[in-house]
């Protein structure tokens, strides 16, 4: 086969969806659904850090939060290998942590700290939520919500904004229908992405 669709939630703990989805990669395109469900959360930081006053922050990143259901930490794991190859991170190992995963991430000016919670009020597969802090002040969440995201930011003077990203979930079926159209295409990031989770979690 050329093409291997699979949901590495379906793994008992990260490490083992990492293993698994690296061994089969040697062979095949992966088509992770665990990794197409976090697209919306993807797109959305990366458009809330697009504009000219905030690009500056991507660089004084100090410390990110990812909740997500208890079986999808892999999501999250995925997420922050994501963040570690865009933004030039060495990624270290989580560690876990009443019931959590902590670690840190080696970034060009200061280290980062990564948190992985998982959320019991989640009901569909995925992340339930990010935050973003820099080091100097600004603070940025993402929470699932009805219809979208609900977003807040605050400023390094603290004043706060709030908006809803509306229609930034696909759903479970439009998740397994942008898999069979992954299957067609090829994005390198998730294998990039995936190099530096098995750094996590090895």
């Amino acid at each position: 086969s050329q093409v291997v669709l699979v949901d590495s939630i379906n793994e008992p703990d990260p490490a083992a969806a990492v293993t698994r989805a690296r061994r089969l990669a040697e062979g095949a395109y992966v088509v992770d659904l665990a990794w197409l469900r976090s697209t919306p959360w993807r797109e959305r930081v990366t458009a809330t850090f697009d504009p000219i006053q905030w690009r500056g922050e991507l660089g004084k990143i100090s410390a990110v939060t990812v909740r997500h259901r208890p079986d999808s930490g892999i999501a999250g794991v995925l997420f922050f290998g994501w963040l570690s190859d865009r933004l030039g991170w060495e990624p270290g190992s989580l560690m876990a942590r009443n019931g959590s995963l902590y670690g840190r991430a080696h970034g060009r000016r200061q280290d980062v700290e990564l948190l992985l919670q998982p959320d019991e009020r989640q009901s569909a597969p995925g992340l339930a939520g990010i935050r973003l802090e820099t080091a100097s002040g600004v603070s940025i969440s993402l929470d699932r919500g009805p219809g979208g995201l609900a977003a807040k930011r605050r400023t390094r003077d603290g004043k706060e904004s709030s908006w809803t990203v509306l229609g930034a979930s696909r759903g479970e079926a439009g998740i397994l229908g942008e898999g069979i159209r992954q299957a067609l295409l090829r994005d390198p990031a998730y294998r990039r992405a995936l190099d530096q989770a098995e750094a996590m979690v090895r």
